[in-house]
């Protein structure tokens, strides 16, 4: 494995220290939640294929936030922390409390030379279709990057970057993962707002609670490790046509070298938005990734997807919005299961927000979801509504 130094989380207290000085100097945060009650028709994920019942279930979902940003000479810090508590009506033992957040501090030292230092905290309850216990994922990312350019023109950059996947329940701890990469960029921006990015990154993953599968041995009888080394190039374009369009696309490259995770692959990803009038916009994506064995819990070897999207500002505190999107994975040997193609439907009819001020705004969301599947446990449909108050001073 490559041999990569743990740099981020030395760096990242230096960048979180300043910005809790600058924050209090500032003295202007922002607070915020909401509260949101949700319906699924269909939370045990059980099949029409089967005799079984479909169980509903209301969840109760309470969120508060804080953030504060501060610009302080040439430095910009900013900083957010988030808290989701998760009541079920039904089933209690999978209520949690989760902890999302973010920092960064972008600094710039003369005309050319710019920094940043970043932490970025996302986490997740696992769907009852992949877990039927309680399992909370939490993802950390670390990133440090120095760039140096002269204006609009080009743009020359390299940094570290460290990640770590945990998930909350013993029985999940060997899809804990920690990763370690250097990347080097090289970018070219023009006065039309364009943006072209070749970026090549080099790093390594590991595993470091393995599960042994009797199906993976090499020839040699040893079992096969997911723990991998991988270089991955790619071009990210940024594109405003116009005020009202701007497309964005990631291109990208990508080889492994380990056990289960051996072999290359292509990364695509495609959005665009187009302001039609100044109060309805359109939007639109397409990706394709094929994630390492271990990276999720159902570990898909393929996954394509294809959405689509409207915006109307109705009245001046009115809203309305739809969406629906598809997708196609693909599960081959090294994934749990048989191998299979799965279909997966997700459809928002309706979305509404009332903005009733300033600091306060109602929402109802709509949804379907059907996902199709040879594998009988996998193949439900649901109907999904959530109703919530959000708030922010």
């Amino acid at each position: 494995m490559n041999n990569i130094p743990r740099l981020g989380y030395s760096v990242l207290f230096l960048a979180v220290f300043s910005a809790g000085q600058a924050t209090a100097q500032d003295d202007r945060f922002v607070l915020g939640g909401s509260v949101q009650q949700e319906w699924d028709s269909n939370f045990n994920r059980v099949s029409d294929k089967t005799e079984d019942e479909e169980e509903s279930e209301q969840v109760t979902v309470a969120s508060a936030f804080v953030s504060a940003n501060k610009t302080i000479s040439r430095q910009r810090l900013s900083a957010r922390w988030q808290f989701n508590h998760y009541d079920h009506q039904e089933y209690g033992e999978r209520d949690a409390t989760i902890n999302e957040g973010r920092a960064s501090w972008q600094g710039e030292w003369g005309s050319r030379l710019s920094t940043e230092v970043s932490w970025l905290r996302d986490a997740y309850l696992v769907d009852p279709l992949e877990f039927d216990e309680k399992d909370v994922v939490r993802r950390d990312d670390v990133t440090a990057s120095a760039s140096y350019g002269a204006g609009h023109r080009l743009v020359v950059g390299a940094g570290v970057r460290q990640g770590k996947q945990t998930h909350s329940h013993g029985a999940q701890e060997s899809l804990n993962y920690d990763d370690d990469e250097v990347f080097f960029e090289l970018g070219y921006k023009t006065g039309a707002d364009t943006l072209v990015t070749a970026r090549y990154r080099v790093g390594e993953r590991v595993y470091p609670n393995p599960v042994l599968d009797p199906e993976r041995f090499d020839e040699e009888g040893l079992p096969l490790e997911r723990d991998f080394d991988y270089t991955q190039a790619e071009i990210e374009g940024v594109w405003n046509a116009s005020p009202k369009t701007n497309l964005s696309t990631t291109l990208g490259y990508f080889t492994r070298d380990g056990g289960v995770n051996d072999g290359s692959g292509y990364i695509v990803a495609i959005d665009a938005n187009w302001a039609i009038t100044p109060k309805v916009d359109l939007s639109g994506g397409y990706s394709f990734k094929q994630p390492a064995v271990g990276e999720t819990s159902d570990s898909p070897t393929e996954v394509q997807s294809v959405s689509v999207g409207a915006s109307w500002q109705w009245t001046s505190k009115i809203s309305l919005s739809t969406r629906a999107a598809y997708a196609d994975l693909q599960y081959d040997s090294s994934s749990p299961g048989p191998e299979r193609d799965e279909k997966y439907y997700s459809v928002t009819p309706l979305s509404i927000t009332y903005r009733a001020s300033e600091s306060i705004s109602l929402r109802l969301n709509t949804a379907w979801v059907d996902r199709q599947s040879p594998v009988t446990y996998r193949d439900y449909e649901s109907k999904q509504a959530t109703l919530g108050i959000y708030f922010r001073y």
